[in-house]
């Protein structure tokens, strides 16, 4: 079974969730556990965006209007998420403003 690039990034992406996810859970409140924090949220927006616009394409495949509609509001809305969350990431990873900005696991 081959899979699509969509897919790889997709499960990729996941499995980032998961690591950050556990690196959040098991450390200690500071600098690391703020950026595995941002670093898995961003993680989750880009798995999201990846199964949406999966559905988003097979539903333009299949010339299912509904389908289009619902997957295309899912993916415009989690795309928002993400580039919201990418860009809080950055500013933490570069150490800017990292008092100014809310953990991700609240």
């Amino acid at each position: 079974m081959q899979l699509s690039p969509l897919a790889i990034v997709g499960w990729s992406a996941a499995a980032i969730v998961v690591v950050c996810w556990l690196a959040v859970s098991l450390s200690a409140p500071g600098r690391m556990r703020l950026r595995a924090g941002w670093l898995g949220a961003t993680a989750m927006y880009v798995a999201f965006v990846c199964l949406f616009l999966s559905m988003f394409l097979r539903a333009r495949a299949g010339e299912s209007t509904a389908a289009m509609i619902g997957s295309g509001f899912l993916l415009a809305f989690f795309s928002v998420g993400f580039v919201i969350a990418a860009q809080r990431t950055l500013r933490v990873l570069a150490g800017k403003g990292v008092g100014k900005v809310e953990s991700a696991t609240h």
